[in-house]
């Protein structure tokens, strides 16, 4: 009898566990589902047990597509806006979250790099395989480099990957191949033509797809538009189970994949693309979206909101290397207007110690920080020796003075055409007013390559720079860019910045690179040929009540936002439903 009344147990038990198994799904439009309750009576009392949230639960992220969900996703290589893809997608290797100088192996379960630094092998896991079962190889990974050079890519990816022997000539169309990349099964081997000491951290970011997914002769130009999309296939710690485009995706954990167990189970991505910004804010407001980051909602007033509204939520500032700045033109004008004084370097000295660069960052308080040189006072390889910027007027006119300046007008140009711009731009030229400098602004609106380049109509221009890393930043400055049009005097930046860039992007010793890194923003002070303004730090907003992680997270920089560290999945874990 007993052996009887086990069997029937173990029967209804997995009865029951089939029935609450979910299959995987693409829908569009409405979805309903039904449950019917049956009332028990328990004879007898019974222990109850804590429920485990992390197993039964959701964290519900942001699924953000800079070109929509309304019915593929998006390729991961045209923007970085979104929790999701991270999830479904795996890379080489990761930074180590604590110490972004160190990497973490991922696909990748070791690697060897060549004594001259031009030649990276890797070997690729031997368990790691496509969520079909599939095999992930090296000729996936060629396939990938193919697809982000000559049809969709990141311009920070495409900048480092054209340190790829043979990429050149693959992008321009005479290569059908990329020279530098070759497969071996499990062994992928890559070539560059000059070393990059930057180039592993690229590979922390960059994902590989089936190559047996697409068709033979894949049309690159058209990559994102192929049925793939639909119900990707991929290879990281989560696995798609369930698509209802163009609001919501439901990724389940990967029991198949290699790594920790990600301590969560379910990941639920919310697109809010029929309500915007707007949806979005009060949907974390009524606790029903635990995270958020991307450049829709990079708003310290839209973090702040959510959390005066709804306590259980708090948010983060990371150091961002993304910076607003003032190029200056040393070459002359075509219309023989361009003021001689910005030759001179002290006086490009007075105009930077004239502009209040703590007021410009208070339009985005406890977002935006002022800057001394181009890397945020907040990153690792800041100069310490640099003090922090104070707006210095009469230092300004000591060197106006100085130069002999006649009050000729300084042209202030911008191209960002939103009021915020405008109104800082208003404000640059009244701090440059305020010690007799005569200024003018001038919007640009159209042909801007031609404004800036080649007519060069203008003193100053009100710009952006963004890059992986600060120090990358004083490749402004360095000679062989489009820049040398505006920025002249080769020789003399060839001492101060190109030959110190060329040591840092082969340099691959921490102290050493903390030593150029040193060199090229004292160097970069002195010369004045680029004025950097602020940089603007990257939000993150979070459910605090309900999702717990390793804090150390939130010690590190923004690329811990911008899928290239580990984030430690296995720490996750949900407190409440």
């Amino acid at each position: 009898m007993k052996k009887l009344l086990a069997l029937l147990l173990v029967l209804c038990v997995l009865v029951s566990g089939v029935a609450g198994c979910a299959s995987k799904t693409t829908t569009s439009g409405d979805s309903k589902t039904s449950t019917t309750q049956t009332d028990t009576k328990d004879t007898q009392p019974t222990e109850t047990k804590e429920e485990d949230y992390s197993e039964t639960g959701s964290l519900n992220v942001l699924w953000f597509a800079s070109g929509g969900t309304d019915g593929k996703f998006e390729c991961v290589y045209l923007d970085y806006q979104s929790q999701v893809p991270d999830m479904l997608y795996d890379t080489l290797l990761k930074l180590d979250i604590e110490d972004h100088t160190k990497y973490v192996p991922r696909i990748a379960e070791k690697w060897d790099i060549s004594n001259d630094g031009l030649i990276y092998t890797f070997y690729i896991r031997e368990n790691c395989n496509w969520t079909d079962g599939k095999p992930v190889t090296a000729d996936d990974f060629v396939f990938s480099f193919e697809a982000q050079l000559r049809g969709y890519g990141i311009q920070n990816e495409r900048g480092s990957f054209a340190y790829i022997k043979g990429a050149k000539e693959f992008v321009e169309g005479t290569a059908d191949h990329i020279e530098g990349i070759k497969a071996d099964g499990k062994k992928l081997t890559i070539e560059l033509h000059t070393p990059y000491s930057y180039f592993m951290r690229t590979l922390a970011t960059f994902v590989p797809y089936p190559r047996h997914c697409f068709p033979e002769n894949v049309d690159y130009t058209k990559f994102g538009e192929y049925e793939y999309w639909e119900f990707p296939i991929h290879c990281g710690p989560y696995k798609l189970e369930s698509v209802h485009y163009p609001d919501s995706c439901v990724l389940v954990r990967n029991d198949d994949w290699y790594g920790p167990k990600p301590g969560i189970k379910y990941i639920h991505g919310i697109s809010f693309s029929t309500g915007g910004k707007d949806a979005a804010e009060a949907a974390m407001i009524a606790g029903k979206l635990d995270l958020v980051h991307s450049n829709e909602f990079n708003d310290i007033n839209f973090a702040q909101n959510v959390v005066s509204k709804n306590p259980d939520y708090s948010y983060q500032v990371f150091p961002s290397a993304y910076i607003r700045l003032m190029c200056t033109n040393l070459t002359g004008s075509q219309d023989g207007k361009w003021n001689k004084f910005m030759a001179n370097a002290d006086f490009r000295k007075a105009i930077n110690y004239a502009i209040d660069k703590e007021g410009i960052a208070s339009y985005f308080p406890g977002q935006a920080v002022a800057l001394s040189t181009l890397v945020n006072p907040d990153d690792p390889f800041y100069n310490k020796s640099i003090p922090r910027f104070k707006r210095d007027t009469e230092k300004a006119k000591e060197l106006l003075k100085s130069v002999g300046y006649d009050g000729s007008t300084v042209r202030i140009a911008y191209y960002y055409n939103d009021q915020i711009s405008k109104d800082i731009v208003d404000y640059i030229c009244q701090n440059l007013n305020d010690v007799g400098i005569k200024t003018e602004s001038i919007l640009f609106t159209q042909d801007l390559a031609n404004a800036i380049y080649e007519m060069k109509n203008w003193d100053l221009l009100y710009a952006g720079a963004n890059q992986m890393s600060g120090l990358e930043c004083y490749g402004l400055l360095a000679t062989g860019a489009i820049y040398d049009k505006y920025l002249g005097n080769a020789e003399l930046r060839d001492e101060l910045f190109t030959k110190y860039m060329n040591e840092l992007l082969i340099t691959t010793d921490t102290n050493k690179i903390r030593e150029i890194g040193n060199k090229l923003q004292e160097n970069g002070v002195e010369y004045c040929a680029q004025i950097p303004l602020y940089a603007m730090n990257k939000v993150m907003v979070f459910n605090d009540a309900k999702w717990d992680f390793d804090e150390v997270w939130l010690k590190g920089t923004d690329l811990a936002i911008y899928r290239t560290c580990d984030l430690r999945l296995e720490s996750w874990k949900l407190r409440k439903p």
